[in-house]
């Protein structure tokens, strides 16, 4: 049911608000980074980046064999994995998952 009479917002008052009328547009979404926020992503100079490189193994290893969560999961472990050095620092990456409003798994 709808509830309209007695509705504020709740928060900062100083803070900047975005009030939308419906905000169901964002249903489903989902927000996947190659590395968490603040941390560089990583790719080889002459080829592509390492999250994608590493999306790619996983769909010629598991084809559609895998639900997106059990994908992700993969992803994760695979590039904690991953490691190289970049002018003598060693460096990994650690997929983060940013925003996540999808309401059921799906197949790949």
């Amino acid at each position: 049911g709808s509830i309209n009479n007695c509705l504020i917002t709740d928060g900062l008052s100083n803070s900047p608000v975005m009030i939308s009328e419906d905000i169901r547009q964002f249903r489903k979404l989902l927000i996947f980074m190659s590395t968490i926020q603040g941390f560089v992503s990583v790719r080889h100079k002459d080829q592509i980046s390492w999250f994608i490189q590493e999306v790619c193994k996983i769909l010629e290893t598991y084809g559609n064999h895998l639900s997106f969560t059990e994908y992700v999961r993969k992803k994760i472990a695979f590039m904690q994995e991953k490691n190289g050095k970049i002018e003598g620092v060693q460096i990994v990456q650690l997929p983060e998952i940013r925003i996540d409003c999808l309401d059921s798994d799906f197949q790949l």
